[in-house]
């Protein structure tokens, strides 16, 4: 993290929030007399941060394999071993509960269910996409014996907002990868319970302002420090405006998924809604200037350009029909050999597509089957060397086609 900030913030996110996370701090080092710069400093998992945060420090701490998950074999790094696996194995078979009610109501017996949806939230608000929920990575797991739950315990934290990785950009509602994750939001009251969440530390802890004022205090702090290091104050200097950017960015949008929040879970009630929540995405070598107005979503065209707008909901199983009325204007009488393509694409089913050679309007329809509760992402395309594609919002509706 060239701003050397994302762990500190990451962290202060974390302890607002209420869950246990180890402290960091910044330390200059030398090694023999050998100054060797600005590092991050991060609290070890040791029974000193045990301690602090729980009554019994001898709870069972696991450290999981790289990218393992439930119920894969978790390393024991300190504590009651046999505690240990007792609280994992009754966890698993939470985990493994065939019905949606009755496994959030055994997970509220064997896991820290309050503060994991917590977690879960602050994950996503953070884009930190190297976590567990995202990628099944950077956790610890706790048996608490005083009330006999498992926490998830967050780790990792140098790779937040989308600094080093933009295009892992996560909406409100991503894909979530981690098993418990997944879970928790195949239930009802686990939806509700994130979006609320989310809301609340949204309008409450997670807001730019005072974030972007840590951010101005960390740099009065660190800049100093990399006096002797031209090339490392150079990149913090390039990097902490972005990370300011992001961040005002990160919060305005889902801001702005938050207010469709509602609509993005209609279909726990209703059979059909118009689509909101649109944001764009640039491809390789995509068009970089889309817009947006109340009656269309346009895309231009570009040399090998590929953009695309997408909106991400959490469904329930069933047979779906996404459709969209879509217009390309613009394009040159002769193109060389080359197409234009518009296309509805999802994360389950295969993708419409229409080829065109000349300027039209075309219908679309996307359909698709899910077997099980899951968050999938739409998204309306375009790619070609020229033209405009336009997308008619009002045209833009997702169905539920079940018999």
């Amino acid at each position: 993290d060239p701003t050397y900030m994302c762990e500190h913030l990451g962290r202060t996110a974390f302890t607002s929030a209420g869950l246990p996370v180890p402290r960091v701090t910044h330390a200059t080092v030398s090694l023999n007399g050998r100054p060797l710069g600005l590092y991050v400093l991060v609290e070890g998992w040791n029974k000193q941060f045990l301690r602090r945060h729980f009554r019994d420090p001898e709870g069972a701490l696991f450290e999981p394999p790289f990218r393992v998950d439930l119920p894969g074999p978790m390393d024991l790094k300190s504590g009651d071993a046999a505690d240990g696996a007792r609280a994992l194995a009754a966890l698993n078979a939470a985990l493994d509960e065939e019905s949606p009610s009755a496994r959030w109501t055994a997970l509220g017996h064997t896991l820290d269910r309050d503060r994991f949806m917590t977690g879960l939230a602050v994950e996503v608000l953070l884009n930190h996409w190297d976590g567990y929920a995202r990628n099944q990575n950077n956790f610890r797991l706790f048996h608490d014996r005083s009330s006999n739950r498992i926490l998830f315990l967050p780790h990792g934290l140098d790779q937040l907002f989308g600094l080093r990785r933009p295009e892992t950009e996560m909406p409100l509602l991503p894909e979530f990868r981690g098993r418990a994750a997944q879970v928790v939001m195949e239930t009802r009251a686990g939806q509700r319970q994130f979006f609320e969440r989310a809301g609340w530390l949204l309008t409450n802890a997670f807001r730019a302002e005072p974030l972007t004022v840590e951010v101005r205090r960390l740099e009065g702090r660190i800049r100093p420090a990399l006096a002797d290091t031209p090339a490392a104050r150079a990149q913090f200097d390039a990097q902490v405006p972005i990370l300011l950017r992001r961040i005002a960015d990160r919060h305005a949008r889902l801001l702005e998924e938050l207010s469709t929040a509602d609509g993005a879970q209609l279909f726990l009630r209703t059979n059909t809604a118009r689509l909101g929540g649109w944001n764009f995405r640039r491809g390789n070598r995509s068009p970089d200037v889309p817009t947006a107005t109340r009656e269309m979503l346009s895309i231009p065209g570009g040399a090998t350009a590929r953009g695309r707008w997408e909106t991400t909901l959490l469904l329930e199983p069933g047979h779906y029909r996404f459709a969209a009325r879509a217009e390309i204007t613009g394009l040159p009488t002769r193109m060389a050999g080359h197409t234009a393509v518009l296309a509805l694409r999802g994360t389950a089913g295969r993708d419409a597509r229409q080829v065109f050679i000349a300027d039209g309007q075309t219908n679309l329809t996307h359909t698709f089957t899910l077997g099980a509760a899951r968050v999938v992402t739409l998204s309306c395309e375009f790619y070609s060397p020229a033209g405009l594609a336009s997308y008619d919002r009002s045209s833009l509706q997702l169905s539920r086609t079940d018999e």
